[in-house]
């Protein structure tokens, strides 16, 4: 049995804490059948699901499809709130970003306008939204390059090279310390290396993490925590990385959390994390995780746990893979040509 360990973070220090989230009781509400299901993203009203070629709005209430249009290659997908704006990612060869008003495509489902700029030649690795009143641009990945494109004019007004040389592999906006984390992954002779990078707001790569992480799933910010999760895609691993405040000095401390499920003590801690998700407002983080004895299983893991081993509540989603949270909701989707989204309450 393992132990439970919890804390919370006050003025940079762990203190003990209680043990949330002891009152989480997730459960299966519905779902929604939607093949090659793939990233998603919350607009207030709706879920937006990307599934290659296509984006499709469901409503949380009902889980009814509300609407949906085909747009080439989305892979990834972010929204901004101030213009109801969805950014789309993808390629198969070339990057391409698109833009289009999520209220447009409910309106006029299949004919809303799309805007696009085309760019790089490499594979598509990542999206990220500059939300800041100064920022307004859209960072898009593509091998070892971020290319920042103005939100308005959809013009390139920068691009950066990682500076380890390796290809990125996801981007994550932090804006309570004005920049972006940026994880990279490439091979050291035999041995697979996993970098990650924050890029300051004065433009300079600023910190590179100096802990050993193999290959890290899709990850999030956690802005009360000033905080960045990731998990490992190998053993499953959850990591935490802790950063002091904008302007304040410190060290960013990493922590490693070991996850069960405190519904089924039989599963084991095998099998890599596939998707994180953040909810500020809950403190609470969802974690998909492949197991050998379930085919998948969701987590409510509390973002105030410190380094340790700590049982979670969860639940089976068959072939889970990607996270979200929205309309009171949490959200996990499936790929395949079976795939679909699945709503918890919890």
């Amino acid at each position: 049995m393992n132990t439970k360990r919890c804390f919370t973070l006050l003025a940079g220090l762990l203190l003990p804490a209680g043990c949330a989230p002891a009152a989480v009781n997730p459960h299966v509400a519905y779902t929604v059948s939607i093949p090659y299901a793939g990233p998603m993203v919350f607009d207030g009203t709706y879920m937006w699901v990307a599934s290659f070629d296509l984006i499709t709005a469901v409503n949380p209430a009902t889980g009814a499809i509300v609407a949906s249009q085909s747009i080439l290659g989305t892979q990834f997908i972010a929204y901004d709130a101030p213009t109801g704006t969805l950014w789309l990612e993808g390629g198969s060869q070339n990057v391409q970003i698109n833009k289009v008003n999520a209220q447009q495509v409910i309106a006029n489902p299949g004919g809303a306008p799309v805007d696009s700029i085309a760019f790089g030649g490499s594979l598509p690795t990542g999206l990220a939204l500059d939300s800041s009143p100064s920022g307004r641009n859209v960072w898009a990945a593509a091998g070892a390059v971020l290319t920042i494109v103005d939100m308005g004019t959809l013009k390139v007004i920068n691009a950066i090279s990682t500076p380890d040389g390796f290809a990125i592999t996801q981007i994550n906006e932090a804006p309570s310390l004005a920049g972006m984390m940026v994880s990279t992954s490439g091979f050291v002779g035999t041995q697979s290396v996993e970098n990650v990078w924050f890029y300051g707001p004065a433009g300079a790569w600023t910190w590179e993490s100096p802990y050993p992480q193999l290959d890290l799933s899709p990850g999030a910010w956690d802005g009360p925590m000033n905080a960045q999760f990731w998990g490992e895609a190998g053993d499953g691993a959850l990591y935490k990385y802790v950063f002091p405040r904008l302007g304040e000095n410190g060290e960013v401390v990493q922590y490693t959390l070991i996850l069960t499920d405190a519904t089924d003590e039989d599963a084991l801690h095998i099998g890599g994390i596939s998707g994180v998700a953040v909810d500020a407002r809950s403190a609470l983080l969802l974690v998909a995780r492949q197991e050998v004895d379930v085919p998948n299983q969701v987590y409510f893991v509390s973002a105030n746990y410190g380094p340790g081993a700590h049982e979670v509540p969860g639940v089976t989603v068959p072939g889970a893979e990607l996270t979200a949270f929205g309309g009171g909701l949490a959200w996990a989707s499936s790929p395949g040509s079976a795939g679909g989204v699945t709503a918890m309450t919890y």
